[in-house]
């Protein structure tokens, strides 16, 4: 199912033996676009104690009380690596994590491409091979961020949210909530269209052009997203449509 990544943000996150804090943020590989962490903002150990959680651990999410429940017990995650988030999450700070709570390995966990949902395990292997670091990133830095079309210098829209299949746990969908001079009020881009997050310049660049973006169908957040939504995304964008 899609969900708005925005709207899980302040979950309370539920261990197997009691409540722990709130859902701080979320860490999403910037190639695949695969969420790799939850950070859980903790009432437990010392004030104001960050913990990274792997998506090995969710359980089923409870929307209505929100909850987040993971499969961990509370004394497990006090006793998890110090991480230190104005910092870049090393490789070698993540297989300290994941010796610590027995998390399989990348390459042992599933990662499906964007588009078509294919089990895929290149990238994976490298990351244990001590040659490739992943890229990390904020979904909170992300949100806010202004977007481009190609060849424009001026922006459409802002990132409003992003919509994350919690299925496999990869982002799907950004949400753009376009400017006045653009009569949409806010629309899906496929990320596969993404063309770059310039995290330096702060600002995100899309492979449309000003008239695909003007004719995109409009998009309903208070509406979940059908499969027939997201077919007349796709087509419209000419793209094929992700395996499900």
């Amino acid at each position: 199912m899609l969900r708005s990544i925005k709207s899980l943000l302040k979950f309370e996150v539920i261990a197997i033996d009691g409540a722990i804090g709130q859902v701080h943020d979320f860490f999403f590989d910037e190639a695949t676009w695969k969420i790799r962490y939850l950070v859980a903002d903790t009432i437990i150990g010392r004030p104001g104690m960050k913990v990274l959680i792997s998506p090995v651990a969710f359980g089923r999410l409870y929307c209505k009380a929100q909850e987040f429940p993971v499969e961990l017990t509370i004394d497990k995650l006090k006793q998890s690596p110090e991480v230190d988030l104005s910092k870049p999450i090393s490789r070698q700070y993540q297989i300290k994590l994941f010796k610590h709570y027995g998390w399989p390995p990348y390459r042992e966990c599933k990662s499906f491409n964007t588009l078509s949902g294919i089990e895929e395990t290149k990238g994976e292997s490298k990351f244990l091979e001590g040659n490739f670091d992943y890229h990390l990133r904020s979904i909170k830095e992300m949100i806010g961020y202004p977007v481009k079309a190609v060849n424009r210098k001026r922006k459409f829209g802002d990132v409003k949210d992003l919509l994350v299949d919690d299925d496999f746990w990869i982002i799907r969908y950004a949400m753009i909530d376009t400017i006045k001079r653009i009569p949409l009020g806010k629309m899906l881009v496929p990320v596969a269209w993404i063309e770059k997050v310039k995290w330096a310049e702060k600002h995100v660049s899309v492979c449309l052009t000003q008239e695909s973006i003007k004719t995109s169908p409009e998009y309903d957040p208070s509406i979940s997203v059908s499969r027939e939504q997201e077919t007349r995304i796709h087509d419209h964008f000419g793209l094929p449509k992700y395996r499900i």
